[in-house]
Formats: C-alpha cells, sequence, structure tokens
C-alpha cells in the first residue's frame, strides 16, 4: 500500500507540493516549540512550585513569545495537563508498543509500571506535584487516560474474540482509581516495608486474577 505522501493527486487537480511543504515546515516550528516550552517547564520544577510557575516563566526560559504561546495553550494548567498526559502517554506506548499481542493482565501492568518509572525518571516533579495544588490534575489525567487505555485494549480484545470475565468499563474505572492510589501510598512508603519488587509482584497477581478472560462458553 502506497504511503499518503506518495499517492498521486486527482486527475486534473496537480499537488500542491508548496502548501504541504509550508504545512511540514510549520508543523516542525510547533514541535520544536512545544519542545522548548516543555524543556523549560521541567528545569523551573526544580526550584519552584508548580502553582508559582508563570506563563512568563515558562517563555522567558524558553525564548518563546507568550502570544505564541497562547496560539497552543488556553493557559498554564492547559499546558501542565499536556505535559503530564504527554510524559505518562509516552511511556505506556514504549511499554506497551504491541498491546494486541499481550494479554490485558500484562498490558496493566505495564501501564502501572510506566508510572512508577516515570516517578523514577522525574524525582522532583513527583515530589511537587504530591505537594502542589496540581496533585489532583495529574491523578485526573492520568486516571482518564488509563482507563481509556484499557478500554481500547478490551476492544482489540474483542476482535480476536478474547472478552473479559469482568465488565470492560468496571474493569477499566477500578484500575484506572487503584493504580494512582497504590503507587502514591508506596511512594509515600505508606506500605510498610514493601519494596518495589515485592509490590510489582503482588500487583501482576492482582491483574491476573482481575483481567481474566470470561469462559468461551458461556453466553454474555
Amino acid at each position: 500500500m502506497a504511503s499518503i505522501s506518495n499517492l498521486s493527486a486527482p486527475a486534473g487537480k496537480p499537488a500542491d507540493s508548496g502548501k504541504e511543504n509550508k504545512k511540514a515546515k510549520w508543523d516542525l516550528r510547533k514541535q520544536k516549540t512545544v519542545r522548548a516550552l516543555e524543556d523549560a517547564f521541567f528545569e523551573l520544577t526544580e526550584t519552584k512550585w508548580i502553582e508559582d510557575i508563570t506563563v512568563r516563566d515558562i517563555c522567558d526560559r524558553a525564548l518563546v513569545r507568550r502570544a505564541t504561546f497562547y496560539n497552543h495553550f488556553a493557559d498554564k494548567y492547559d499546558f501542565f495537563a499536556y505535559v503530564m498526559n504527554n510524559v505518562q502517554r509516552n511511556t505506556n506506548l514504549s511499554l506497551n508498543a504491541n498491546p494486541k499481542d499481550i494479554t490485558m493482565a500484562e498490558y496493566c501492568y505495564n501501564i502501572c509500571y510506566s508510572y512508577y518509572r516515570n516517578n523514577q525518571e522525574h524525582p522532583k516533579l513527583v515530589r511537587r506535584i504530591y505537594d502542589s495544588k496540581s496533585r489532583q490534575l495529574y491523578s485526573d489525567i492520568l486516571m482518564d487516560q488509563i482507563r481509556e487505555a484499557i478500554q481500547t485494549k478490551a476492544r482489540y480484545d474483542l476482535e480476536k474474540g478474547i472478552r473479559m470475565e469482568i465488565q470492560v468499563d468496571v474493569l477499566a474505572g477500578f484500575i484506572a482509581g487503584a493504580i494512582p492510589n497504590i503507587m502514591t501510598a508506596f511512594e509515600k512508603k505508606n506500605l510498610g516495608e514493601t519494596d518495589a519488587e515485592t509490590l510489582f509482584s503482588e500487583l501482576r497477581r492482582i491483574f491476573e486474577r482481575l483481567c481474566a478472560p470470561a469462559d468461551p462458553g458461556r453466553k454474555p
């Protein structure tokens, strides 16, 4: 199958390569701008609380005009939501690159591990989030993302004839709420002497039981 970029233009309507090139340049410029803003935000969280960081702070550090910032984001909380969503989603994708080829239990385990790995890679940012007014916003972003991911994975499984024992919406909602809470408890050492290896061993067992596929012979 030809790629989109190699498809021919309809007869009588030659491809406008000038417009395509202009769009590609704009997309690249946008990516560079957003990346600069993200990098500036991460640098600022090293020394400032999230609620104390202003749009001006981010733009000054990134060398980006505020007007440009507002072309992409409504305000700093919209930007924060984008950054947190992006960080978590990228890690989820790296662990679940082929969601059709693994079980739902493994998929949920990987999501949980990605949360842990992000915490390890951005320890100062995580501490700032836990102790800031933005904690609930981050939890809401994460829960929405997990819920959506599990529902998408369930649709993949259903195409292969695999149906969950537990209703998917209930399973997705339960796990989406459980992961942030259990990982927060672990980070705050509210699970006694539990280490990471023990925690994830237990979580794997939990997911294997929760995400058991339904008996193929049983009617939905």
